[in-house]
Parts: C-alpha cells; sequence; structure tokens
C-alpha cells in the first residue's frame, strides 16, 4: 500500500531512508500501533531486517527493560562493554526497529505524537526514528532504575521547540491522530512521566555488533534473540547478503546455488611484499645515486 506497487525486491525500488514510501510506511505503522494500543494490546514491532533466533516471551516478562515500563526501545549503541556498564547506554540513537509497547495512557500519547508528527506538512524528508527521538528528548531523561529511563519535561518549554519544525504561516493542520484527543502536532513537547526501557545491545544485536564485532562468538557472550541488520550497506540487498554469509538467510532457492551455467572461480595471487619492498627500496636508491 505505501509503496505505490512498487516491489521491495526490485533493484530500483525507492523505499529508502527519507525517502515518500518509507515515510508512509512510518504513518502506517503508527496509525496500526495507536489503534492496538487503544484496544488494551502489548504490543512489539520489529523491522523486516531481522533475523530472530529465540523466542522473546520470557525476556519480555522478566527484564528490567521491559517490566514496569511503558515502552522500550532497540539502541544503536556499538559498544555492548559501556551498554552493559551502564546498563543501557544513551550514547547513540533509540531504533524504534524493534519497540515493544504496553496499553499505557503514556505509551498511547507517546505514539500519537508520534503519528502526529509524521502526518504532519514538510516532514516528509525525515525519518520516522528521528521523529521519535525528537519526542523522547534525551536532555529531559533522567535514570528510573537499571535498563530503564523516565521522562521529566522542565515547567518552561524556553528554546526546547525546535524552530525547525515550527509550521510556517498558512500551513495546513497536519490530520488529527487516531486514539487520543491530545495528540498535538505544533511542537515536539516530551511526554511528562514516560517509562521507557532500552533493550540491550547484547541480547538486541544491531549489524555492527554481530557482524563487525562478532560479539556473539566471544567467550562467555549472552545468546542473542535478535539480529537487527544495521549499519549495513546496498540496502535490502546487502542486509540478505550479511544474513546469508552467515547461514541466517533460508529462503534462496536451490537455484541461487546450482546456477546453469556454474559459477566463475579464479586462484587470486597473493603478491609478495618483501620482495615488491625490496624492489621499491633498490629502485629508490638507484634514483638517489644518479
Amino acid at each position: 500500500m505505501a509503496t505505490g506497487g512498487a516491489s521491495l525486491h526490485s533493484k530500483q525500488a525507492p523505499v529508502i531512508r527519507h525517502s515518500a514510501p518509507m515515510h508512509a510506511l512510518g504513518i502506517l505503522r503508527a496509525q496500526l500501533l495507536v489503534a492496538l494500543l487503544a484496544r488494551g494490546h502489548s504490543v512489539f514491532v520489529s523491522d523486516v531486517d531481522t533475523v530472530w533466533l529465540r523466542d522473546p516471551t520470557h525476556f519480555f516478562g522478566s527484564h528490567p527493560s521491559c517490566v514496569g515500563v511503558d515502552a522500550a526501545l532497540g539502541n544503536d549503541c556499538i559498544s555492548a562493554e559501556g551498554d552493559a556498564k551502564h546498563q543501557g547506554w544513551l550514547n547513540s540513537q533509540l531504533n524504534v526497529g524493534l519497540i515493544l509497547l504496553r496499553p499505557t495512557p503514556l505509551a498511547l500519547e507517546l505514539v500519537a505524537r508520534w503519528q502526529g508528527q509524521l502526518e504532519r506538512p514538510g516532514t516528509a524528508h525525515v525519518n520516522d526514528q528521528d521523529l521519535m527521538g525528537r519526542i523522547i528528548q534525551m536532555r529531559h531523561v533522567k535514570r528510573a532504575g537499571p535498563w530503564s529511563y523516565v521522562q521529566q519535561m522542565p515547567a518552561k518549554r524556553g528554546d526546547d521547540v525546535n524552530a525547525f519544525f515550527v509550521p510556517p504561516p498558512g500551513a495546513p493542520a497536519a490530520p488529527p491522530s487516531l486514539g487520543s484527543q491530545h495528540a498535538r502536532t505544533e511542537d515536539f513537547k516530551g511526554v511528562e512521566g514516560l517509562t521507557f526501557g532500552v533493550l540491550p545491545v547484547d541480547t538486541f544485536m544491531g549489524g555492527h555488533t554481530y557482524f563487525s564485532q562478532r560479539l556473539h562468538e566471544r567467550h562467555g557472550a549472552a545468546a542473542p534473540l535478535v539480529v537487527h541488520a544495521t549499519f549495513q550497506f546496498s540496502h535490502s540487498h546487502g542486509k540478505r547478503q550479511r544474513f546469508r554469509e552467515d547461514g541466517l538467510w533460508l529462503d534462496d532457492p536451490d537455484a541461487y546455488y546450482n546456477p546453469t551455467n556454474g559459477f566463475l572461480t579464479f586462484v587470486p595471487e597473493v603478491p609478495n611484499w618483501k620482495a615488491l619492498e625490496r624492489e621499491v627500496l633498490d629502485e629508490r636508491r638507484r634514483a638517489e645515486a644518479r
């Protein structure tokens, strides 16, 4: 629906960051979340560029990042040591590709504000994750407990409103958000009292911690629940290849590994670097002797 019929598998697929289809997908997601929360459902949303390795049900019911909070979000932190030391290290952007929401008034207000900002004219070039980050204002959050924080807004807004997002004179009003009468769209007022958890990066792994750092292969490392293909190149094609290389992509047909015309193979020639270095030094000496 949101892609206008464009295939996500097409090399020309426009569903990328800061694109209109991606923005439309963000609006649809927020609308669905508001509707589900308003009906009293707890919701966990996972982006499609993930591979789940284990059932997260027990984690959601026992870990302090998910118990007693209104919401819990993924984290783009790439330091598992720092994340563990600080029990949820907010040194990087929260990631809405993994988000747990409880059916509380504050969670509903958060998502309704998010929807309102997404529907607002002039925000099509801003992705939904950036908009969520502007609502959960890091400068106004305080530690609530292990792996959790609470938002405490100042009594006066002052310079909290980002002038870039103030609608220009004569701009049409954004459509009202579903399921909430208080979802204002004229500024980025935070959600006072919102408690949110930060999902640990050694359990909810991103592309850097899994594919590059190989954190899960270290002695004593936690067994990840999910791999989220963040920090990757070449859009969906690159993400699929990363999963494929680690044996996590099982959707390829047999023909992919047994092409009709076979494979192109070659034997790489490894240079003798010491010999090359001697040759360069000898040439330099000859040049100096002339």
